[in-house]
C-alpha cells in the first residue's frame, strides 16, 4: 500500500517540477517574478541578460577578504531564562592563502523580566554577555544590555510570542556584525569583508550595525554575505534557484540582480564550473557583486565542498560548539552550583519531556 502512496507522492512532485525546467523559453513564463512573496525585498522579473559569467583571477592576484561565521549552543533552558555559549570565528586570506584568524567566545544569559513602566510593564527577554576567550570584540559590546520584545510583529512566530530559545540567536547574529564592523574599520580600499547569512534585519540592534556596516562598503570596502542555503520562490511558486539553473550558461556565472531590498541587492551565483550549488549573495550599497564573486570564486576549489569558499568552510568549522564541548561547558555548571544545580534542572523540566520520549 506504501509503495503507491509514495509512487503518488512522487508523481505530484515531479509534476511540480516540469514547468521550472522549461528551458529558457519557458522560464520567464513559469517562474513570474523571482523572490516574490517576501516580506522586505522587491522582486524582480526574469531576464537571462541578468546572467554573467564569473572571471577568473591567479590565486596571487586575489585581494585580502575575511571570511565570518558565528556557532552557538544551549547549556540549559526554561521557558524564563536560558544559558548560551557564543562562539564568533572570523579568517582572513590574502593571495588566497590564510594568513590570519580569530575567534571570540561569550556567555549569554537570556531572562524573561518586566519592562519599563512607561511601556507598560510589558515583559522583555533580556540578554547580558559575559566574556571568556575574547580577542576581536571590545568591552563596548560586552557591557550593551539587549532587550527583546516578544510580542514584537517582526518576531512573532505563527501569531505566537517570540520564544526564549531564540534570542541567543540573534544575540550571536548581532555578535557576528559587530565583528564585521569592527573588522571592517580597519579594512582598507578593496578589502572584502564576508559574513555567513543575509543582511535582512529583525532587530533596531542589526539595522543599526548593517547601516554602519553600508558607510564602509561606500567608502570603497566590499561587504557581502553569502548564505548557504535559499528557500526563496518566485511568484509562479517555483524555486529560484531551480528557475536558475534551468536557464543558466556553462561554467560559473552570477545572476543579478535577482531582487533589491533597502540598501542591498541580491544575487545568485554558481562559484565552480563543477558545482551542483546555487548560493544567494547579498551585497551591501556600493559594492559591486562581481568584484566579490570573483574573489569567492577563487576562494571556492577546495574538493571538500566544491563551489563553496573554503574561508566559510573552516569559519564554520571552528565557530561550531560540538555536542561534546556543550556537555562538558555544562558539567562545569553543574560542579559550580553545587546543590542549587537541583533548582536549574527543575526548571527545564518545562521543555525537555519531548527529549524523554526521544530516548523510550
Amino acid at each position: 500500500m506504501d509503495r503507491d502512496v509514495i509512487g503518488r507522492i512522487l508523481e505530484e512532485a515531479g509534476g511540480l517540477d516540469r514547468p521550472c525546467v522549461a528551458g529558457v523559453e519557458g522560464v520567464a513564463g513559469a517562474a513570474g517574478l523571482l523572490c516574490s512573496y517576501e516580506i522586505d525585498c522587491a522582486p524582480s522579473g526574469f531576464s537571462k541578460d541578468r546572467f554573467h559569467s564569473i572571471p577568473d583571477i591567479g590565486s596571487g592576484d586575489c585581494p585580502r577578504v575575511v571570511f565570518i561565521d558565528g556557532g552557538n549552543a544551549g547549556i540549559f533552558s526554561s521557558p524564563d531564562f536560558c544559558v548560551h555559549f557564543i562562539r564568533i570565528f572570523h579568517t582572513e586570506y590574502e593571495g588566497n592563502r590564510r594568513v590570519s584568524c580569530s575567534a571570540d567566545g561569550f556567555y549569554v544569559l537570556c531572562r524573561a523580566e518586566a519592562g519599563a513602566l512607561k511601556d507598560g510593564g510589558r515583559i522583555v527577554f533580556s540578554a547580558k554577555m559575559f566574556p571568556s576567550c575574547v580577542k576581536s570584540l571590545t568591552d563596548s559590546f560586552f557591557t550593551e544590555r539587549f532587550e527583546f520584545d516578544p510580542l514584537d510583529k517582526s518576531l512573532l512566530e505563527k501569531n505566537s510570542r517570540m520564544a526564549m530559545s531564540r534570542v541567543p540567536g540573534m544575540v550571536r547574529r548581532i555578535a557576528e556584525l559587530s565583528t564585521a564592523l569592527l573588522l571592517a574599520s580597519k579594512a582598507g580600499r578593496g578589502d572584502n569583508i564576508i559574513v555567513d547569512g543575509d543582511f535582512c534585519t529583525r532587530t533596531v540592534y542589526e539595522k543599526k550595525l548593517v547601516d554602519a556596516l553600508a558607510r564602509f562598503a561606500g567608502r570603497g570596502v566590499s561587504i557581502a554575505g553569502l548564505s548557504k542555503t535559499s528557500d526563496l520562490i518566485t511568484s509562479g511558486g517555483c524555486s529560484v534557484t531551480k528557475v536558475l539553473s534551468a536557464a543558466a550558461p556553462a561554467g560559473a556565472w552570477y545572476y543579478s540582480p535577482a531582487a533589491v531590498r533597502k540598501g542591498t541587492a541580491v544575487s545568485f551565483a554558481k562559484l565552480h564550473p563543477e558545482s551542483d550549488y546555487i548560493f544567494k549573495l547579498e551585497t551591501l550599497a556600493a559594492t559591486m557583486p562581481e568584484d566579490v564573486l570573483k574573489v569567492l570564486s577563487a576562494n571556492s576549489t577546495d574538493a571538500v565542498f566544491l563551489g563553496y569558499p573554503y574561508g566559510l568552510i573552516e569559519a564554520d568549522r571552528f565557530a561550531r560548539v560540538s555536542e561534546r564541548e556543550k556537555g562538558i561547558l555544562r558539567t562545569m555548571f553543574m560542579a559550580k552550583a553545587g546543590k542549587g544545580w537541583e533548582s536549574l534542572a527543575g526548571a527545564e523540566k518545562s521543555l525537555d519531556a519531548h527529549s524523554v520520549l526521544d530516548n523510550i
